[in-house]
């Protein structure tokens, strides 16, 4: 059965008490709506022109936390680990997740820029380092517009990741391509491919696409002209573009016969299109 993962972005640390709580209110609602099987914190960073980070949402860890304290779902953190200063100080901190906050699943991710020469581990590293403590289920990212990306998911897979949550996907071929690609070369190596959450997120306007396009996500120039076409309906479009997405994926998943565990992502980055991320996921889901 298709896994639903539900994702939830930490709100800004300017942010009053009050709308945080209107937050964690709306996290319960989608909760209810729509059942997650498990509900992932991005880490949001960004960067200046030294790739040093800055911080501007609140803990992706303390907000997971609360989550799994509100609705007693299980979490799963992200965290950027190539912004530790060194493999010791992520060590401290995949302790304290643990034994302090009882956290046990994570989505270890790399720098967003090779310009750049970060103090902390690599991916790899992070998933290795992982692996020293055995209730840890360590996840990573899967860009499909990335180079060699088959290649560096079969990487991953061997230094212990044992799931993948793509980037928000608004076509489907680049997806079916290192899809293809990651199950032959675990086919290869005589190992179980990890498990894939495709993601998706609803758009209600032409300013959630700059922030997206910021967050290093690709759109067709076709795609965007068929969700952006008449603004009342952005919303519905950006919904069936989805559904049409994720439909071609699995018929293709299906017709090739790939092994991979193909599951659900919903990102809810943009907290008004809560209505539209829960009619998503219900149609992705019943697709």
């Amino acid at each position: 059965m298709t896994e639903l993962m539900l994702e939830i972005v930490p709100p800004s640390r300017m942010t009053s008490d009050n709308y945080k709580e209107k937050v964690m209110d709306k996290v319960s609602e989608s909760v209810n709506s729509i059942k997650p099987d498990v509900i992932n914190v991005p880490e949001i960073v960004d960067e200046n022109f030294e790739g040093k980070p800055y911080y501007r949402n609140v803990s992706a860890r303390r907000f997971a936390k609360k989550i799994n304290e509100l609705t007693g779902k299980k979490v799963i953190v992200n965290k950027v680990v190539v912004h530790c200063n060194g493999l010791n100080e992520l060590q401290k901190w995949i302790n304290k997740s643990v034994n302090e906050l009882g956290l046990k699943d994570f989505v270890f991710v790399g720098g967003s820029s090779d310009k750049f020469s970060y103090p902390g581990p690599s991916v790899t590293e992070a998933n290795n380092l992982a692996k020293s403590f055995s209730s840890i289920n360590a996840g990573n990212i899967m860009i499909p517009s990335r180079e060699n990306e088959a290649q560096r998911m079969l990487t991953k897979t061997l230094s212990g990741a044992s799931f993948f949550t793509s980037q928000i996907l608004f076509e489907s071929e680049k997806t079916q391509k290192t899809l293809f690609e990651y199950n032959s070369l675990c086919i290869e190596k005589k190992i179980k491919p990890a498990k894939v959450y495709l993601s998706f997120c609803p758009v209600s306007g032409i300013n959630e696409l700059f922030f997206l396009r910021w967050l290093g996500v690709e759109m067709p120039e076709k795609t965007e002209k068929e969700i952006f076409s008449e603004e009342e309906k952005i919303p519905v479009n950006s919904i069936n573009s989805a559904e049409k997405v994720w439909n071609k994926i699995i018929t293709f998943s299906e017709k090739e016969n790939l092994s991979i565990p193909l599951n659900l992502n919903i990102e809810e980055i943009f907290l008004h299109n809560l209505d539209s991320c829960i009619e998503l996921a219900l149609r992705l889901r019943q697709a």
